[in-house]
């Protein structure tokens, strides 16, 4: 057992009724995130989305990964819980006892794989680290990952990687049904850190191509990089204390478009076209926060990852979720805006991406802030340059950035466009859709974001009305929150524009310490006119009627699905479409589904072909139940009549 600090106490009754939803008797074997609340009154304060703990469900109890222990495991039966050992170091941070990483900064969990009769998780973290702006402690050493097979039959495996020694420590855990662990084993050996699975020299790394799904991998880099603040190796990929899966790439069917998170890059989503242009949405941003060093915070700051880390949350033929969850800091990692705020909190951001087979993701921005919601950066169109290569390279001068609303009204603009809020005159009326135009590749890229009269835009050119470019950022550690590229040697990055409506209210979501906005992103071929029509089917998706077999809860526009309970194994339901309300390869989340068993669709009295004429896949959700995610192939401006059998 251990002692807790007085902010982490533990009532095991409570916290087994709070977490339990599936019958410990149930004969299943299931690992899954969630978010487990014990009613201490420091999780209310805490600042993270629903995916914030692991679950891994036995028949006779949980093996769980949760925030309270800084996510050190613990196996609970009805009888009893237990946590691990910590590993054999000295453990120091913002928190005391198994809580000494309160806020979660350094330290996170992932699942790497899970089947019905095993799961692998990695659990990564700093043993010690000051707490505050020490840029010294962790550096780019002090990092610990640790690998835990869980299986149905109760054994465990748990490897630790103390990179600092070199020293690899094996165990092997029987879990036990009375809350015990039995340590069967150690092994103690030496290792070195393992070799990209994927490298790149002359174009930033994208991974090979594969079929539509998410996967971890370790990109690496070895092209030229700036190394002027002193990185302990001039071999960039010497640098990185981390395992086999550090990065996430998103693959799609029948074309090299990617959706990317990599280290390079600080986890910042892009998406990446065949010809090998990067194109990112960006992050949250502020500025003038008490205490900070230079210029803004933001994660572009954060350039040995302490804080950013991105994992793989749904997986399956129908539908991708990659949450990214980063630090708003500033050059000298300092964490903004902690004055006042609750538990020591400061500005952290989850980003999800519900990424779809057709290549298109919606991404919900979550800012965690106790401050003015107003007074940050949602969104920045940017466009990311290989070593060798310019805006100049990537981005066509004629033509480069269009505008345009739900009707289809667009206006292009060229180059030289003047460095103004309003550079473009009198765009479309609620223009709401921007289109970025890439050289020597049908595939540009497009954001729409929800319509309003009051739509912000602004542009990133030099006096000139030509293109910025600045190379502090990516892949080159360089100390600066700006420095101009003169030559392409370097990695580099051009802003565009930021677009979102102005005034207050304007969120999807907000609380005292949260907003969220939401956006539609994807690279295509499209004419304005589709993008339009895909515009309208987002946000005037068709309604649901005729439902037999399910609760429709609607339309969720952040994860562009309908959100649908199962109360039987025969459903049915009519799409309301219509030009003004048209459908556009719709997705179907129902809850309830009860099992890992397929489902058969038809559309209009006609049966539909799994994998061409659409997608499924069951996950397990947050509660612990099976869900049914449905992508369905088809775009359509009338009413569609869908059946659903188990």
């Amino acid at each position: 057992m251990f002692r807790a600090c007085p902010y982490m106490k533990i009532k095991l009754l409570i916290l087994t009724f709070m977490v339990t939803s599936v019958c410990y008797g149930q004969q299943s074997f299931k690992a899954y995130y969630t978010k487990l609340n014990s009613g201490e009154s420091w999780e209310s304060d805490f600042r993270a989305g629903d995916h914030a703990d692991i679950v891994v469900q036995l028949s006779e109890g949980k093996f769980y990964f949760w925030r309270a222990s800084s996510y050190l495991p613990r196996w609970e039966t009805k009888t009893a819980a237990n946590y691990l050992p910590q590993a054999p170091f000295t453990f120091s941070g913002d928190g005391t006892g198994l809580g000494w990483d309160k806020l979660c900064r350094h330290s996170h969990i992932r699942i790497i794989s899970a089947n019905n009769s095993e799961a692998l998780i990695h659990w990564r973290y700093a043993p010690a680290f000051d707490d505050f702006s020490s840029p010294a402690i962790p550096n780019w050493t002090g990092w610990v990952d640790e690998y835990y097979t869980v299986r149905s039959d109760y054994t465990l495996t748990r490897v630790i990687y103390d990179y600092d020694s070199g020293t690899q420590y094996t165990y092997d855990y029987r879990l036990n049904p009375d809350g015990t662990l039995t340590n069967n084993s150690l092994a103690k050996v030496s290792f070195t850190l393992s070799a990209p699975s994927f490298n790149s020299s002359t174009i930033l790394p994208a991974g090979p191509d594969m079929g539509f799904g998410a996967a971890y991998t370790k990109l690496g880099f070895t092209g030229n990089w700036d190394n002027d603040a002193g990185s302990p190796s001039d071999v960039w990929n010497d640098n990185w204390q981390v395992g086999d899966h550090p990065d996430v790439v998103v693959n799609f069917d029948g074309t090299s478009n990617k959706w990317v998170f990599w280290r390079g890059t600080n986890f910042i989503a892009h998406l990446v076209s065949e010809n090998g242009a990067w194109y990112s949405n960006e992050f949250n941003e502020t500025w003038g926060a008490p205490g900070m060093c230079s210029g803004g915070a933001e994660p572009m700051s954060d350039k040995q990852n302490r804080f950013a880390h991105v994992k793989i949350i749904e997986n399956t033929p129908a539908r991708v979720v990659v949450l990214y969850r980063f630090a708003l800091i500033d050059n000298c990692y300092n964490l903004v805006n902690r004055e006042d705020q609750p538990g020591g909190w400061a500005d952290f951001s989850d980003w999800y991406y519900y990424i779809y087979p057709d290549g298109l993701a919606a991404q919900k921005n979550t800012l965690w802030s106790g401050k003015d919601h107003g007074k940050y950066e949602y969104q920045e169109t940017m466009i990311i340059h290989s070593p060798g290569s310019s805006p100049y390279d990537n981005l066509e001068g004629e033509n480069c950035v269009t505008l345009a609303n739900l009707e289809g009204e667009n206006n292009s603009y060229s180059l030289p466009m003047p460095p103004t809020d309003e550079p473009f005159g009198s765009p479309p009326v609620n223009a709401n859709i921007q289109l970025v135009n890439f050289k020597d590749t049908d595939q540009d890229a497009f954001t729409i974001i929800e319509p309003g009269d009051d739509v912000f835009f602004a542009t990133y050119m030099k006096e000139d009305g030509y293109y910025t470019w600045w190379n502090h950022w990516p892949v080159n550690n360089v100390e600066s929150f700006g420095r101009d590229a003169i030559d392409s040697t370097y990695a580099s990055h051009t802003s565009l524009s930021h677009i979102w409506i102005e005034g207050e209210n304007n969120f999807f979501a907000e609380a005292e310490n949260f907003a969220t906005k939401i956006l539609l992103m994807g690279l295509s071929n499209f004419s304005v006119d589709d993008i339009a029509h895909l515009g309208r089917s987002w946000l005037n998706a068709p309604s649901i009627s005729n439902a037999s077999g399910i609760i429709s809860h609607g339309y969720d526009k952040s994860e562009r699905a309908y959100k649908l309970s199962s109360t039987s194994n025969k459903i049915s339901f009519t799409l309301d479409a219509s030009s003004g309300n048209p459908g556009f390869n719709p997705a179907f989340v129902i809850k309830n589904w009860g099992s890992d068993h397929p489902a058969s669709i038809s559309v209009n009295g006609e049966a539909q072909k799994d994998g061409t004429d659409f997608r499924q896949g069951v996950m397990v959700d947050t509660d612990g139940t099976e869900t049914l995610i449905l992508w369905l192939n088809k775009k359509f401006t009338s009413q569609l009549e869908i059946k659903i059998l188990q």
